[in-house]
């Protein structure tokens, strides 16, 4: 296996889920406590639905504007 990237060691990875203002308050907390991050997995992007036995993602691959209404913009913020 190849090693990692080097940028990989220069920050976390901060993994979240909740919808865009849920995001949006925890990066800004990260970035108000200089907490160094290198990128940020979040796996709701595409939306989630209600089944009988729980919570599920939406797999089509498909931004879900309901749950990140201005995505856009928020990733280029990021940038």
């Amino acid at each position: 296996m190849d090693p990692l990237p080097s940028w990989v060691l220069q920050g976390g990875i901060l993994g979240i889920v909740g919808g865009q203002d849920f995001v949006d308050e925890k990066y800004a907390l990260m970035k108000e406590n200089d907490t160094p991050l290198v990128g940020i997995w979040m796996q709701d992007w595409v939306g989630e639905h209600k089944f009988l036995e729980g919570t599920r993602l939406l797999w089509n691959w498909q931004l879900n504007r309901d749950w990140y209404y201005d995505w856009d913009n928020m990733v280029a913020e990021w940038a």
